[in-house]
């Protein structure tokens, strides 16, 4: 069994709990942290049996019974505490963007590779059904030769998340143009 601890319990930690909780069998979250844990994300979280409720991230960091984190804190500390993380020894899944800089990423999976961990990144669209079929007609030459690909992807988002995204250089294209890419390279 996989002893896993999410950092940040945000709405994505939460996604991940509830996933892992139902669809993952060899693997099991024993705790959470999130410097703003508040009693109804502390009851959501008792609900799928998480016994370890923090909010402070270094006690997951430092838990020698855990084996993976899931870091889905704020975007700008996602580096930071994945490296962190790696150096205990802990496999890491993160969330997109990885870091803030190309130089700063290359070390976390630098630093990963020397203590044989594993770094996954939350590119989530490739296990989609479909997408694993419109892969299987490309591989299987179905579709022919794919010489261009157009992309679209949208959602709707409330101006106070757009005033947020002017945080990063490519705006849109950072957060969610990002799976686009990860899929094309894929």
């Amino acid at each position: 069994m996989l002893n896993i601890g999410i950092i940040g319990a945000g709405r994505i930690g939460k996604v991940h709990l509830e996933s892992i909780s139902y669809h993952v069998k060899n693997a099991v979250v024993t705790a959470i942290a999130d410097p703003f844990m508040n009693d109804e994300t502390k009851a959501f979280c008792e609900g799928f049996g998480v016994e370890k409720i923090y909010t402070d991230y270094k006690k997951i960091i430092e838990d020698e019974t855990i084996d993976a984190v899931l870091v889905c804190s704020s975007t700008d500390t996602h580096a930071p505490i994945s490296i962190e993380a790696i150096n205990a020894g802990k496999h890491v899944h993160l969330d997109k963007p990885a870091s803030g800089t190309l130089a700063e990423y290359k070390h976390l999976l630098t630093t990963a590779k020397s203590k044989n961990l594993v770094v996954q990144l939350a590119y989530m669209y490739r296990y989609n059904p479909a997408v694993q079929k419109c892969f299987e007609l490309i591989k299987d030459g179905s579709l022919g030769e794919i010489y261009s690909i157009n992309a679209e992807m949208s959602t709707f988002h409330i101006p106070e998340y757009k005033k947020w995204l002017t945080n990063f250089g490519g705006g849109i294209m950072y957060i969610l143009g990002s799976h686009l890419i990860d899929l094309i390279v894929y």
